[in-house]
């Protein structure tokens, strides 16, 4: 398989055969995709530079690039890194295989069997273990850390930013004082307190924001209206006696 997906996007190919798998082989796919480019739409225009940071396997980079911007695809999983290269050749995306964190360094990057549980945080980690879901952290990775500054002093001022790093959110926050007009942050609900309220204390040095707050693949808005931190803060409290897993806390730049 891995051949296969090499050979294709040497030629530049593998990107167009896997929509056109999804579209007919695998409509639920297409489907959700129409609905990711839907939110998105708020936040990104043809042209756009965005920072799809905690990359993965590269999904969220791929609807970024088919709106029509340019993206810079961090990743601190080597191997994740590699395939991203691979996939993205022929496209307008620059891969970083590095971790983001307030400061410039160097730390352990806890590597899962499941790839989007990796993690630099080891109280995200502990906090997974104690769900008894099965996943191992077998592997451990010295990863060089940037800061978001350092990012946008070599791309660019990103249009948005969109962070998924397992429980180092805050600490990727930390590292950014160039306001950008729009960004995404995960949340858990077995998040501590100080891992959001980091990332609101972080936006709040930047500027005025206002939040939204998506829950799981649901991809709409919990709130009726753009709102407050702490109305954010209150509609997740509401909704963490209903089973989710994780959401997206959304912010834009306030106009008032």
């Amino acid at each position: 398989m891995d051949f296969v997906r090499d050979t294709l996007s040497s030629l530049g190919l593998y990107r167009q055969v896997r929509l056109l798998r999804n579209r007919y082989f695998r409509p639920e796919l297409g489907r959700r995709a129409d609905r990711w480019r839907r939110l998105y739409s708020e936040f990104v225009s043809p042209g756009d530079l965005v920072f799809d940071v905690g990359a993965n396997h590269g999904d969220r980079t791929e609807l970024f690039v088919q709106m029509g911007a340019r993206v810079v695809a961090v990743e601190p999983n080597q191997a994740l890194a590699s395939r991203l290269e691979s996939i993205f050749r022929h496209s307008p995306v620059k891969v970083e295989a590095v971790g983001v964190g307030s400061k410039a360094g160097e730390l352990p990057f806890y590597v899962c069997t499941a790839n989007a549980c990796s993690s630099f945080s080891t109280e995200f980690i502990q906090s997974q273990r104690k769900q008894n879901n099965g996943f191992q952290w077998d592997r451990t990775e010295k990863i060089a850390i940037v800061t978001m500054d350092a990012l946008v002093e070599k791309h660019g001022n990103p249009g948005f930013i969109k962070i998924d790093v397992e429980g180092f959110e805050a600490e990727v926050l930390a590292g950014l004082s160039h306001p950008v007009k729009g960004l995404s942050f995960e949340v858990r609900p077995d998040d501590s307190p100080e891992t959001t309220d980091g990332c609101f204390d972080a936006l709040a040095r930047l500027g005025r924001y206002e939040f939204n707050l998506s829950i799981e693949e649901r991809l709409t808005f919990e709130l009726p209206r753009w709102d407050s931190a702490q109305a954010v803060l209150r509609a997740i409290r509401r909704v963490e006696t209903s089973g989710w897993r994780y959401g997206d806390v959304y912010a834009r730049k306030s106009s008032s």
